[in-house]
């Protein structure tokens, strides 16, 4: 359904007048916890994706939920946090907020889920890089509700293996103006060694104290080579930042 209401955005820019960019689907891999097909384009310079709401229902003696067509609420319930279950209304140019909790959240600077932390990251363990990327980004307060599901070890073995490298690198390298803050969220809610651990097919050692960053490089692919990259240069921030504030 994606694909199908970019392509009439896309046709609806050309009669207008304006370029339209070529879609592209990102399969569903329930396995990972990508649950939907998604399609994603640029329309005025802008990262736009395209996905239909959704409601779920769990077969019995299955952990993945078969996706079904939802209302706004039903999507506003299984989105990641409150901020993002916002709804603009094209026919009345107004936005809703089913939750009830989105708004007051924006106002208040505050990282929250709609429903309990669990079951939201239980549904999609991505949703805690999230969590931390968004509060980084706005420099957001995160919800202490959600400061004690992270640290459930079910929810990091969860990331473990149910998330794969490639979607952990995309959250990370977009972590916005502040990605110092990432660093010390990541390392307060001790999910370092859970989201950089090397990949599964790599049985060597790194030794922090002998190994540079470019080194590390060499030992990846080119993709974590680039996540290693901007995480090095965050942690020297935060690091320097933590050496200015023992100084005081």
């Amino acid at each position: 359904m994606g694909c199908e209401f970019g392509e009439h955005v896309n046709n609806f820019l050309r009669l207008k007048g304006h370029a339209a960019e070529n879609i592209h689907k990102i399969e569903s891999n329930p396995e990972k916890s990508k649950h939907l097909e998604t399609a994603t384009t640029k329309i005025f310079g802008y990262e736009i994706d395209f996905v239909n709401l959704r409601s779920e229902e769990y077969v019995e003696d299955s952990r993945i939920p078969s996706k079904t067509f939802g209302t706004p609420e039903q999507d506003a319930y299984r989105r990641d946090i409150t901020i993002n279950a916002l709804f603009y209304n094209i026919h009345t140019r107004q936005v809703e907020d089913p939750t009830k909790k989105g708004i007051p959240d924006l106002k208040q600077g505050l990282i929250r889920t709609p429903l309990a932390p669990f079951e939201t990251f239980n549904d999609d363990p991505l949703r805690v890089l999230r969590c931390i990327r968004f509060a980084s980004r706005f420099n957001f307060l995160i919800d202490e509700s959600i400061l004690i599901a992270v640290k459930d070890e079910r929810i990091k073995e969860a990331i473990n293996t149910k998330v794969s490298r490639e979607r952990i690198g995309i959250e990370i390298i977009p972590v916005g103006p502040h990605p110092a803050l990432s660093i010390k969220l990541i390392h307060e809610l001790g999910l370092y060694d859970t989201i950089f651990a090397p990949p599964q097919d790599y049985h060597g050692t790194l030794d922090d104290s002998k190994t540079s960053g470019n080194d590390i490089a060499t030992l990846l692919n080119i993709k974590q080579g680039v996540i290693i990259g901007e995480i090095q240069k965050s942690v020297i921030e935060w690091q320097l930042e933590n050496a200015d504030g023992s100084k005081k």
